[in-house]
């Protein structure tokens, strides 16, 4: 989970997830700067290294997406981006 830890910042829950058939775990993260006046996305790729970048990666097997944050003036939205990923097909 991506959460708003004010001052244009967000953290990031740890989680256990499956990517490309292999178990892997994230630590989380505090402290993540995002841009005033932006979106953009935040993933795990496929290093297990959390990304905040303005697009997802094109492979959809390369990384796990956790949310799109959106800043204006200060102010920050977070859109869940986890249930995406909930069903997939092998």
């Amino acid at each position: 989970m991506v959460v708003d830890e004010g001052s244009l910042t967000i953290g990031v829950y740890p989680i256990h997830y499956t990517l490309g058939g292999i178990r892997k775990s994230f630590a989380g993260a505090t402290s993540q700067a995002v841009a005033d006046d932006s979106a953009k996305k935040v993933y795990i790729d496929s290093s297990n290294t959390l990304q905040i970048q303005d697009s997802f990666p094109a492979a959809l097997s390369s990384y796990l997406p956790l949310a799109t944050v959106v800043t204006s003036q200060a102010a920050m939205s977070i859109v869940d981006e986890r249930p995406s990923v909930l069903f997939t097909v092998a």
